[in-house]
């Protein structure tokens, strides 16, 4: 028979989500709790494919732009910027997507001139996170691909293009290799962020 009964009500969530989550097995197991990063454990090992894509001994950096909010998804000039700025830095973009949209999108980049890897709809949930161990950072829209990166230990810029989930959905700085960008989003800010989060996390990828 249950010990605890725990009202649910459909109020909006204020707290970030692993605090929400915190709060929630305090109240059911007594317990002081303490967020810790979550890990997800994956082989550094690319399947064969994706090897030919992503030889060793480069600078990859993920592109995600796309999310399932028109609202959130990163502008198409910001990433043509972005890329450019990439490359200009002998860095290798790897853009990263998943049906129809993402290949909308990487068609139009490449019709902008853009220089970098076409990942979308080329990889497994479990590849991807493969991908982005074998990548020295990722730049994002708010989406869960930044959580994944994050359980891997891959740097991330994470970008904001509206600001009412970054409460709730932004990882924790102090617990994660991330820069949130929600105020001054252009490329040059962004690949600004890029190489200062890279200075201090040298070692990766691992």
């Amino acid at each position: 028979m249950s010990k605890k009964i725990i009202e649910y009500t459909k109020k909006k969530i204020t707290v970030p989500m692993q605090e929400y989550f915190i709060n929630l097995l305090k109240n059911i197991t007594d317990t002081p709790l303490h967020p810790v990063p979550i890990k997800f454990e994956v082989s550094k090992d690319l399947p064969l494919p994706l090897q030919q894509l992503l030889p060793t001994g480069k600078k990859y950096i993920g592109l995600c732009t796309l999310t399932t909010s028109k609202i959130k998804d990163t502008p198409i000039d910001t990433a043509i910027a972005v890329i450019n700025q990439l490359v200009k830095k002998d860095y290798i973009p790897v853009f990263m997507g998943a049906g129809d949209d993402a290949k909308i999108y990487a068609e139009t980049l490449k019709q902008n001139h853009c220089l970098f890897i076409d990942l979308v709809d080329k990889t497994s949930v479990k590849e991807i996170g493969t991908v982005l161990r074998n990548c020295n950072a990722l730049i994002s829209a708010d989406t869960g691909l930044v959580h994944v990166a994050c359980g891997v230990g891959t740097p991330v810029v994470e970008i904001f293009n509206t600001t009412e989930t970054i409460n709730q959905w932004a990882p924790d700085e102090n617990l994660y290799k991330i820069s949130i960008i929600y105020k001054d989003k252009t490329a040059l800010n962004i690949v600004n962020k890029l190489e200062k989060l890279l200075e201090k996390n040298t070692t990766i990828p691992v």
